[in-house]
């Protein structure tokens, strides 16, 4: 029995900063990044086939692009390095379902 009580009290001492840690503000990963309504397109540095580099707050934008519906919902996404599409960018439709996807790989240094 007192076995059972220290293991009950080391389980407690351990787990409840876990718990209690978790009470912070979560993050919603749907909106990590800046929206495409954040971003400027720079046609001085168009790039054949890949368009228009992106810039966000005056620099070429490393990192996550994406657009909501009204309700919430992603409407698309896209991942950029140093302005230009490198990686997938996708799409969905209103309801949810994906519309298009597409990858470039840039060959931006």
């Amino acid at each position: 029995m007192k076995m059972l009580h220290a293991f009950t009290q080391s389980l407690v001492l351990v787990s409840l900063p876990l718990l209690l840690g978790g009470c912070g503000e979560e993050r919603d990963p749907l909106k990590e990044g800046f929206k495409y309504s954040e971003s400027e397109l720079n046609y001085q540095h168009y790039t054949e086939d890949i368009g228009p580099s992106r810039y966000v707050a005056g620099k070429a934008y490393t990192g996550r692009l994406y657009e909501l519906f009204d309700n919430g919902e992603l409407s698309e996404e896209g991942h950029y390095r140093k302005g230009y599409l490198n990686g997938v960018r996708r799409s969905w439709y209103g309801h949810g379902q994906l519309s298009k996807g597409k990858l470039c790989l840039s060959s931006v240094g």
